[in-house]
């Protein structure tokens, strides 16, 4: 694609269900998926953990399948804003009650005329663009989202290691709560195996002052 990113298709999963598979690259010749309709107890508990009230103003990196946005949206924040820079994914988006940004998270945040406006951040995306990281994507992306947040504002996010994220924490930043997610990822997960290890945990993340 013209602006670095791979792209992201909407297909259908063994039992019917819509699933997300990001396109492999020419060179690589293949795809995989990234988000499955297993995942919508877990998205709409990280958005219940963030306590989002009608005075909020909520950033929300990346639209997926749209689990997360419907149940912000079902919270009535003041201002919603969803940053998704595939453009078949962000015409899935609907139109009432939320403001679309046509771009990935790096280009947004690179941009500081919304600085100070959030209170309320829900992360979520898929590494499809290059990104130096300091040891960790939470990482690089809390450095970079710090001077968007007021003092209180509250991150969620995607987890299955929580002692990994409190470690990856930058200045300003604490882990103010976690706790275990009980999910059964179905056997053709690619991504998310109980087996393998892996704990989808809902972490909470808080947020003082940047720099």
């Amino acid at each position: 694609a013209d602006d670095g990113t791979r792209r992201i298709r909407v297909t259908r999963d063994a039992r019917g269900d819509e699933q997300l598979e990001l396109c492999g690259a020419p060179a690589e010749g293949a795809s995989s998926v990234v988000m499955m309709a297993w995942e919508r107890p877990y998205m709409e508990a990280l958005v219940d953990a963030l306590e989002v009230t009608p005075a909020d103003t909520v950033l929300e990196i990346g639209y997926g399948l749209g689990f997360s946005c419907a149940a912000i949206q079902r919270r009535k924040p003041r201002r919603h804003v969803v940053v998704e820079c595939d453009p078949g994914v962000r015409a899935r988006i609907p139109e009432d009650g939320v403001e679309v940004v046509a771009a990935t998270w790096q280009a947004y945040l690179a941009d500081h005329e919304e600085m100070g406006r959030f209170s309320a951040v829900f992360f979520d995306d898929f590494p499809i663009v290059a990104t130096p990281s300091r040891g960790s994507r939470w990482r690089t992306f809390l450095e970079a989202v710090g001077p968007f947040l007021r003092a209180g504002s509250l991150v969620v996010g995607y987890c299955c290691d929580a002692e990994r994220l409190r470690a990856a924490l930058p200045y300003g930043y604490w882990l103010e709560r976690v706790s275990p997610f009980e999910l059964t990822p179905p056997d053709d997960c690619p991504y998310v195996s109980e087996a393998a290890g892996d704990r989808c945990v809902v972490a909470v993340i808080g947020f003082d002052r940047w720099g």
